[in-house]
């Protein structure tokens, strides 16, 4: 009876309520340049505005979603620290932004669900709240986040996600520091049932519809292989300081999020690093169609790219279902 019963649980990497499936912020980092006699005023003056952008989805609701943005320092719970977790100092809590957007799966064009933070004394507070928390005050980056906090319009706030992004600002030492870019694909390809791989149209369901371009077209239960295409120097080639004064190298690894509106993948994670033989891991995974639909249906597919220094990407297609 027990291993019926969580044999129900439904698959996470298939979206049906409401998920906050990525958060990416640009620029993905800050580098600044600082000295012994550095003030916070110094600092922020190095730093531009960061926008902060969310995709989210939810399928069982067909209406608009509420929103809202804080700058804080996070506890593991995905909750603005408050001291008592850890023992930690409480965070300052910042106010980015808030509003309400249309339905995010039906709305075309897709509606931006942004807010931007400001390099002013907010900021700054969060950022020496952080360093006093930091055993090594700031050497590696100053880690702060965004705090997403969205729900159903209408709906019960109990019921409302939570999802924070996490973002930094590094100084520059040593000085071979580089600034972090958001990673990205130059596209990608679909084979079904082990045909040649052709390019998919990237984009929501709905903006093909309002545009009248015709999704992938596949059948129930088809197989289809969908492998994302990196452009040349997606791996950036990056340097942080170790504790002992000096430096170590590394070439950054992408890793890949599948998720789709119905079907199942043979892996919901692929990319990432090589493993300990020194193999590269695949990049591709396998969607199967759903076999239970008696009409046309078209089911999202979300990408969500990411790389080792809280860069991220996504990207949206469509996958129309024949009975």
């Amino acid at each position: 009876m027990f291993v019926a019963a969580c044999a129900n649980f439904q698959d996470p990497d298939i979206v049906v309520d409401l998920r906050v499936l990525s958060i990416v912020a640009e620029p993905a980092n800050q580098v600044v340049d600082i000295s012994a006699s550095s003030q916070p005023a110094d600092i922020l003056a190095q730093l531009v505005p960061t926008t902060v952008c969310a995709l989210t989805s939810d399928p069982s609701f067909d209406g608009g979603l509420d929103w809202t943005m804080t700058m804080c320092n996070v506890a593991i719970n995905d909750r603005c620290t408050d001291g008592t977790n850890d023992g930690s100092a409480i965070s300052p809590q910042i106010f980015i932004g808030s509003g309400t957007i249309a339905d995010p799966d039906t709305t075309s064009p897709e509606p931006q669900l942004c807010g931007t933070i400001q390099p002013n004394d907010d900021l700054a507070s969060v950022l020496l709240n952080s360093i006093e928390n930091d055993p090594l005050m700031g050497l590696g980056g100053v880690d702060y986040a965004v705090l997403l906090e969205v729900g159903d319009v209408g709906s019960d706030r109990s019921n409302d996600q939570f999802a924070a992004k996490n973002l930094q600002v590094i100084p520059r030492i040593p000085p071979t520091v580089t600034q972090n870019h958001n990673p990205t694909i130059s596209g990608m390809t679909a084979a079904v049932d082990g045909s040649d791989a052709e390019m998919l149209p990237l984009g929501r369901c709905a903006d093909l519809a309002a545009t009248n371009t015709t999704p992938l077209i596949v059948n129930t239960d088809d197989v289809v292989r969908f492998t994302p295409l990196e452009p040349p120097g997606i791996h950036e080639v990056y340097v942080v300081p170790t504790i002992d004064g000096g430096s170590q190298m590394f070439t950054e690894a992408i890793s890949y999020q599948w998720n789709a509106g119905s079907g199942s993948f043979s892996s919901d994670s692929t990319g990432g690093p090589v493993d300990v033989f020194g193999n590269t891991p695949p990049l591709y995974t396998d969607w199967t169609a759903p076999d239970s639909i008696s009409d046309v249906t078209d089911v999202p597919l979300f990408l969500i790219q990411r790389d080792d220094r809280l860069g991220e990407a996504w990207f949206e297609a469509c996958i129309r279902v024949m009975p």
